[in-house]
């Protein structure tokens, strides 16, 4: 995966520290 993806504030959370949200592997 990227080591960094373009992503809205919002939408803006680390695998680490937010797991919950929704992200694209």
């Amino acid at each position: 995966m990227p080591p960094f993806q373009p992503v809205t504030p919002s939408d803006f959370c680390p695998a680490r520290a937010a797991p919950t949200r929704r992200q694209p592997h």
